[in-house]
């Protein structure tokens, strides 16, 4: 044999066991781990490919200096790379009448909204822009419109747009010399709560303020500013069900919130966790509020009085906080659906979220939905206060979205 059949057979033999130790290395480690380690086996294997660019060959990449790597085929990255190219689906909204969603995930290089017609149907692009769009809802004085937040050329100054149907581009409904951030929905359903602020071109700005104002996205030239609010630090903002009253989370830092409820016909504002009466010395962290059919209290997650975040039951008349759910793990969220007669919420426990059930008149623990194992997060009711939509996170998906169904007492893949 001359030399270059020498050359020739020794890469050959080389190649050879290098395939075989990969194929039983991925053997054995997809035996022990399948839904974990796929991605990485095929991470590792995708990243030694390709020390000769030929045809039908993976070439790399032309800032990239391969050496000793044997080549891999096209037709080995093609089959591989269901395992390497993960798109995540997040729950954006539910239909306002419709038993059909708006999820967020990747379309080529950035996330838009696609329409999701029933559970595992197949996803209608709705938006379509070079920056991402993770935000959107059909409006429900007109269910066919869609109303979105998207910036520009990613300088993260957010407006809100209306999109009609049959209608070629957007309507800008918000100031674009000004940031805004659609921060919840009135219980008539025909307005949105905007949080919006000064854009701070310079970064030297002191003492920034928040205004809050209801859109009609159908007649933007009638907002109403209902407060302006010292900082920028607002979230969970909830209506009372008579929508006079609105519950907001003022964010200091991860350990110390303040919730106030503000008038929404005077923009008047009172501290009601802590009470304007209790010591300033303690420093507590609460989310999730909303507020209870009767207007009396505002359910909410809070650790003031212990080492873990707990759902809880605060009486506007006495102060007090009434707990409910485990008491050796975090209340990650809790939802109350739109009639106001049930809670959910999703408790870290052993680092998995996990969905319970609550009858929000007596706090009691419903029968447990059966869901598969995984992480849950973001729930959110539909308007007929039966279907609950919520992302999961498991071994076998990077994110997909479920719906439990109250009638059936079933979850349902939707993704």
């Amino acid at each position: 044999m001359d030399e270059a059949g020498k050359i020739s057979n020794f890469i050959s033999r080389r190649r050879s066991a290098f395939a075989a130790l990969a194929k039983d290395f991925m053997r054995k480690l997809f035996r022990r781990e399948p839904g974990i380690v796929a991605a990485v086996a095929v991470s590792m294997l995708l990243a030694g490919a390709v020390a000769f660019a030929q045809d039908g060959m993976v070439a790399p990449n032309t800032h990239l200096k391969a050496e000793g790597i044997p080549p891999i085929s096209a037709a080995l990255a093609a089959k591989v790379a269901p395992y390497t190219e993960f798109r995540p689906r997040t729950f954006a909204s539910w239909h306002p009448a419709k038993r059909e969603m708006i999820v967020a995930t990747r379309a080529t290089n950035t996330a838009q909204l696609f329409r999701i017609g029933a559970p595992l149907a197949s996803a209608a692009q709705l938006t379509n822009f070079g920056d991402p769009v993770r935000f959107g809802t059909w409006w429900p004085p007109r269910p066919d419109t869609l109303v979105f937040v998207r910036d520009t050329g990613g300088n993260e100054q957010n407006q809100i747009y209306r999109q009609d149907p049959g209608g070629k581009e957007p309507v800008l409904l918000t100031d674009p010399a000004r940031t805004h951030r659609p921060i919840g929905i009135n219980r008539a359903r025909n307005r949105l709560l905007v949080a919006s602020t000064d854009l701070d071109k310079t970064g030297r700005r002191e003492n920034p303020t928040l205004d809050l104002s209801l859109l009609d996205p159908l007649n933007p030239s009638a907002v109403r500013k209902i407060a302006t609010l010292p900082g920028t630090g607002w979230f969970a903002a909830n209506f009372s069900f008579d929508d006079r009253q609105l519950a907001l989370i003022e964010f200091k830092s991860v350990n110390e919130t303040f919730v106030w409820i503000v008038d929404v016909a005077t923009g008047e504002r009172r501290r009601v966790l802590p009470a304007a009466a209790e010591p300033a010395a303690q420093r507590i962290a609460t989310g999730n509020v909303d507020f209870t059919r009767d207007g009396k209290g505002l359910f909410l997650t809070t650790d003031r009085d212990g080492e873990f975040r707990r759902a809880a039951y605060l009486d506007f008349a006495t102060g007090k906080l009434d707990y409910f759910g485990p008491d050796n793990w975090d209340t990650e969220e809790i939802a109350l659906s739109p009639d106001g007669r049930t809670i959910a919420a999703v408790i870290n426990e052993a680092g998995l979220g996990v969905l319970r059930l609550y009858a929000a008149d007596t706090r009691r623990e419903l029968p447990r939905p059966s869901v598969p194992i995984g992480t849950v997060k973001g729930a959110q009711w539909h308007d007929n206060s039966r279907l609950l939509a919520f992302n999961l996170d498991s071994a076998q998906s990077p994110g997909d979205v479920y719906a439990f169904d109250m009638a059936t007492g079933k979850a349902e893949r939707w993704t």
